[in-house]
């Protein structure tokens, strides 16, 4: 709402960062850049849960505020994807193709 994202390190640390360049840049680049973080590439993929079943994984590093879309039909909106747990639950109304179109998305 103010425009600041606040992530949790694993460390105890707290980092505020524009909501604007985690939108352009992705929080996971940024936090590596200022050495915060080791390498995104490297973090293990979480689990993407709809509808209490496993459809899928993103990677570790992936943040709802920074969602990409491949297609012009999906269009992410806030709430498409929730923090639960050790993974994320998708909405349910993302149909198979929206979730499909997410960068990073991939299917079980």
């Amino acid at each position: 709402m103010n425009g600041v994202r606040t992530y949790d390190l694993p460390d105890g640390r707290r980092v505020c960062l524009d909501v604007r360049a985690v939108r352009t840049f992705g929080a996971e680049t940024i936090l590596h850049d200022m050495g915060l973080i080791g390498d995104p590439a490297k973090l293990p993929r979480r689990p993407v849960y709809q509808a209490g079943r496993k459809v899928g994984t993103l990677p570790g590093a992936f943040d709802p505020y920074a969602v990409r879309s491949s297609s012009f039909l999906y269009d992410p909106r806030p709430g498409d994807f929730v923090e639960d747990g050790d993974g994320w639950r998708a909405d349910r109304m993302l149909g198979p193709g929206d979730l499909d179109a997410v960068v990073g998305f991939a299917r079980d």
